[in-house]
């Protein structure tokens, strides 16, 4: 597995990073951190179907359950009607039973109706998969990770070409050479950093909310 960051060391080597850009380590784990992000998208995925599954399961149910109490509601008409039978005309007591017995049921299907109609409509309606991962973040995250690399690219070219020019090779440039120069991406990428793992946090306090309300 490729190596990733926490958000702790995240934070410890973005701070090191604004306190001294010339001896951070920041440029040096820029790639744990896009690893970080991608691993973190394709298990954010792998939930997102999952829950696409639940959203679809909880749809039969309420469907299913919709049917049930109309059935039950039918059931109870069929009961009422019953009860002014001819044959039970006599009995006054068979006819309460049925009528007792009717009503029971209507509350029992009335309770249960509510749960369908409210609590599982409800479910249905909220958007499990309410976009852990917005394509325009990632997206964001992306283009200041090519940023980076470009002006990065760019900057390691000239030196080694103004090397050249006094005889000299270069074949390695510093982080901490550079760090003035490429200082506005790597800012950037690091507010990008940020987004994400807000977007995430939020996302999934909103998610465990969801489950508890069902």
């Amino acid at each position: 597995m490729p190596d990733q960051l926490t958000v702790p060391e995240f934070m410890d080597i973005t701070n090191e990073d604004y306190k001294a850009p010339t001896t951070s380590v920041f440029c040096t784990r820029m790639a744990h951190c896009r690893n970080t992000v991608g691993a973190l998208e394709e298990a954010l995925d792998l939930d997102c179907s999952v829950l696409h599954k639940i959203k679809k399961s909880v749809k039969a149910i309420n469907s299913s359950g919709l049917t049930h109490v109309e059935n039950e509601e039918q059931y109870i008409q069929a009961l009422e009607r019953f009860t002014d039978n001819t044959v039970y005309k006599d009995d006054p007591e068979m006819s309460d039973y049925f009528l007792r017995f009717a009503g029971f049921t209507k509350e029992l299907t009335g309770l249960f109706k509510n749960l369908v109609s409210q609590s599982l409509t409800s479910i249905c309606c909220r958007s499990f998969c309410y976009e852990y991962f917005r394509p325009d973040l990632k997206k964001t995250f992306d283009k200041a990770w090519k940023d980076y690399e470009t002006k990065l690219g760019k900057i390691e070219k000239e030196k080694r070409e103004h090397a050249k020019q006094h005889g000299l090779i270069r074949t390695e440039i510093s982080g901490g050479e550079i760090a003035e120069e490429m200082e506005k991406e790597r800012r950037l990428f690091q507010l990008q950093m940020c987004e994400v793992r807000n977007v995430v946090h939020i996302q999934l306090a909103s998610e465990r909310a969801s489950l508890y309300f069902f």
